[in-house]
């Protein structure tokens, strides 16, 4: 009985060590923006500043390539401008992920619409975006 106890204390001991250790809690912010509105993460923000550059493929049109929109973004810590940003939209490389004060962010997803058409107007732009913030 002692030996298979001690066998039991032997296999069940590593085990309990092998636990992975939980994630970081995440808050994830998300927001549908129009030019010049915030996104509030605590006393950080991110602004759509504006679109710089829209070639992506109209919807009526059949293209060789889909294009990509471009988007300016302004981050802010207390109030302060901090930096500026060009965000490419429609394609798969997402690049504002970066850490500070023991935070991590990341740009988990970025969407500008309307999407093209083949009709000239002057779009009314709105810049969907969703960031998660983790304490290290």
């Amino acid at each position: 009985m002692k030996t298979i106890l001690f066998l039991l204390l032997i296999i069940i001991t590593p085990v309990m060590w092998a636990q992975e250790s939980q994630l970081p809690d995440a808050v994830v912010y998300s927001s549908l923006l129009q030019p010049g509105e915030l996104l509030s993460i605590g006393n950080r923000s991110i602004k759509f500043r504006e679109v710089v550059m829209d070639s992506r493929c109209p919807k009526e049109v059949m293209c060789v390539w889909a294009g990509e929109a471009k988007v300016l973004v302004e981050l802010f810590e207390n109030n302060i401008l901090i930096g500026e940003r060009i965000l490419t939209v429609n394609t798969g490389n997402i690049p504002l992920d970066f850490s500070a004060g023991g935070v991590s962010y990341n740009l988990n997803r970025i969407l500008l619409s309307p999407y093209p058409s083949t009709k000239v107007e002057e779009p009314n732009y709105e810049l969907e975006i969703s960031i998660t913030e983790r304490i290290l």
